[in-house]
This record gives structure tokens, C-alpha cells and sequence, in this order.
């Protein structure tokens, strides 16, 4: 769905009697493999998002930063790239949330990061509180998450996406996603969680 100002002259200041437009598509979802899972080679981008922009918390039709960082990261032969704000924090990624495994807690960046407060971010925070996964928002820099024990994205289109690599070096798989995407895959898409 999107949200427009509506009908209008060209310009920055939108009329004040201005009719808003609500504009809603639809497409196939891409298929899920419950049994192989898409997985994703991440690489960072050199493009930056800036940190504490209130503007971070909407889904606006302003995603140039992250349509250039996606183009540098499949340039690089990666899937994915990895936004790091203007304070050298990792945010999010071109397309969805990121989460690691930080000796056996699932950690994820606090949106004051810059981070969209995703759709299936709060599905995977819900399913880690149910099974009692011991969880944690926290900031971290690039270097840091090199030495997580495992790292994974959240987005809608594709659910759950286990990352392979990260800047060319590899990331090992964490047993800790394993219950996650049983958990998502049952709850989530019941008709696809067939094992």
C-alpha cells in the first residue's frame, strides 16, 4: 500500500485542503523452500544512512540509498548489502533487519539506529520470547559483527534469510536459527511448513 498527498500542483508544499490517494498492488510472493532456505551473501556498503533520522521509523517511497547500496552489493558479487549509519553503527540492510547470534543470544540494532522496525523483525522477536530465546537491542560496529556466531536477515518477501558471508569471509551457521525458522515457517506460513 501507498500513500500518497494526493492530486496536487508540483512543488514541496502540499495543499492544505489536499485529498490524500491510497494506492495498493499486488504481486506473487516468491515461493519458500522450507527445506533450502534462501541464504545471502552480505558485503558492507560504503553508502551511509544517518543516524537518528526520525524519518527511519516510515517506509517511504525514498529508498535511493538503499537501491545504490544494493547495486554496489550484487556489483561486488554479494546479495545484499549492509547499511552502517553515519556513526560507523550498524543499521539494517538493503532490504530487511539484521539479527546475530552473540554468544547464544539473538541480538538485533534498536531502530534509533536507523534501522525500519520491520514487519518479520517483530515476528522473530515474538518467537524468541515464546521459546525463550534469551534476546538483546543492542548497537554494534561492522568489526564486531564479523566475530558474531551467526547472523541472519528478516524482511517480508523472503521471511528469514540465513547469511553465508559477510565482506567475502564466511559466517558460520548458528544452531540458534533452527527453532526460529521452524517457529516462523509454522506460524507464519503454515501451508509451506512442511518438513
Amino acid at each position: 500500500m501507498t500513500l500518497t498527498r494526493g492530486p496536487g500542483e508540483r512543488g514541496y508544499t502540499p495543499p492544505t485542503n489536499s485529498q490524500p490517494t491510497v494506492v495498493m498492488t499486488l504481486h506473487p510472493a516468491p515461493p519458500m523452500d522450507v527445506k533450502n532456505p534462501v541464504s545471502w551473501r552480505l558485503v558492507t556498503s560504503s553508502y551511509r544512512i544517518p543516524a537518528g533520522d526520525p524519518l527511519s521509523a516510515f517506509k517511504t517511497a525514498n529508498q535511493l540509498i538503499h537501491i545504490l547500496a544494493r547495486m554496489e552489493a550484487v556489483e561486488k558479487g554479494a546479495d545484499e548489502a549492509l547499511l552502517v549509519n553515519t556513526s560507523g553503527e550498524v543499521a539494517e540492510t538493503a532490504s530487511g533487519n539484521l539479527f546475530w547470534v552473540d554468544r547464544g543470544t539473538i541480538c538485533t540494532v534498536p531502530t534509533d539506529c536507523g534501522a525500519l522496525s520491520g514487519i518479520t523483525r517483530s515476528v522473530v522477536l515474538e518467537i524468541c520470547q515464546t521459546l525463550g530465546l534469551p534476546m538483546n537491542e543492542c548497537v554494534i560496529k561492522p568489526g564486531a559483527l564479523r566475530n558474531s556466531g551467526g547472523i541472519f536477515i528478516t524482511q517480508s518477501a523472503l521471511g528469514i534469510v540465513p547469511v553465508t558471508t559477510l565482506d567475502g569471509e564466511p559466517v558460520a551457521p548458528s544452531p540458534r536459527l533452527d527453532p526460529i525458522l521452524r517457529a516462523y515457517h509454522e506460524n507464519a506460513c503454515p501451508t509451506q511448513a512442511r518438513y
